[in-house]
């Protein structure tokens, strides 16, 4: 979930998702050619039974609302990482965490220390988690700037969602409204300050998008999605954007999709139905269906869509690879290996 300031920057930026996204090609209806590519030199990989987490520091007294598995988002896909949340609302993560990653330019020991997560969400200049006492932490990345107004985010309070974008984060409050804070490039990603009845929201690129609870879609910022088609929709429960497509979940189980060029089949989801849960990946969406296993469309790209023999899963994300935790807590993963971040066998998140 992605959002950019400067529009040469955010070009940049997307001109750089597209080429990794669409740098190879068979659709998810074909059998996948891919496997796992060689390993990167300098590779991260915290197993659960490692000491990964011990810099967290414990809370000093149990919370009643803490450890509701219920509200975690549990499994992540980032661009060179996979990220869990345990059940205790620590993290663990698997693949290239070196200097020149995404994720390697953030402060990864602080990131472990943190606890109480259900979700934590990361683009270029920011990482940030939603802890379930309603509050916000973030780290900045170490080499690229970002906007002084990102400190605002200490203060919020009572954030039941978050998003985040190139240098912003927004959070959905419990009232309902959206706040924001960071970089502005013109892009107006911030202009949510009317958003009412907000009841989901995600970002990506220089654009956020709420659902409402009345099933309709808002947007703001600069957006390169077909922002038409997903402002006429309705009855929507949830909203998932790709790097080039938007997802919407229905209330009544079936799935729509938008893009202003489908290029891989990641839209063709209008046979889908009893569908709990989606996601949006590169040029890839999955679905999960009440009855635990998955669907997936779209770019097939080493495997990503290969989750036919998925069954029992509790969640799902999607970027170049495909995540999916069992009911089990244990979490497997298909698609782009080459930084290893499909090394999630050890995992156990409950």
């Amino acid at each position: 979930m992605e959002k950019h300031r400067r529009s040469i920057h955010l070009l940049s930026a997307v001109l750089a998702c597209t080429m990794l996204f669409t740098a190879a090609a068979s659709g998810c209806g074909g059998k996948s050619e891919g496997g796992s590519s060689s390993p990167a030199a300098s590779v991260s990989s915290d197993s659960d039974s490692s000491s990964s987490a011990d810099s967290a520091s414990p809370a000093a007294s149990t919370e009643a609302s803490h450890n509701d598995s219920s509200k975690i988002k549990p499994v992540h896909a980032f661009s060179d990482t996979s990220v869990g949340i345990r059940s205790d609302g620590t993290v663990v993560i698997a693949g290239n965490t070196g200097d020149n990653t995404i994720l390697g330019m953030f402060d990864l020991d602080e990131v472990r220390a943190w606890d109480h997560l259900i979700d934590i969400e990361e683009t270029y200049k920011v990482l940030a988690g939603l802890r379930d006492d309603g509050t916000v932490v973030y780290t900045l990345s170490k080499k690229l700037s970002v906007d002084p107004s990102i400190s605002q985010i200490a203060e919020w309070k009572d954030i039941v969602d978050i998003a985040v974008g190139l240098g912003f984060v927004a959070g959905l409050k419990s009232d309902g409204t959206v706040v924001t804070a960071g970089e502005d490039i013109g892009s107006e990603y911030s202009r949510t300050e009317d958003w009412r009845d907000i009841v989901s929201i995600d970002a990506q690129a220089t654009a956020i998008m709420g659902v409402k609870a009345d099933g309709t879609v808002v947007v703001s910022g600069f957006n390169l999605y077909d922002v038409e088609t997903v402002t006429s929709w309705t009855d929507i429960a949830d909203i998932s954007i790709g790097g080039s497509h938007v997802v919407g979940l229905k209330k009544d189980g079936t799935v729509v999709a938008a893009a202003r060029e489908d290029y891989y089949g990641e839209c063709k989801v209008s046979g889908w139905n009893d569908i709990t849960q989606i996601a949006a990946g590169g040029n890839l969406t999955l679905g999960l269906k009440s009855d635990g296993t998955v669907m997936a469309t779209g770019l097939n790209d080493d495997g990503r869509c290969d989750v036919s023999d998925w069954n029992d899963i509790a969640a799902i994300d999607a970027l170049g690879q495909s995540l999916g935790m069992k009911s089990d807590g244990t979490v497997v993963a298909v698609g782009n290996n080459v930084n290893n971040q499909c090394d999630v066998a050890d995992w156990n998140l409950k």
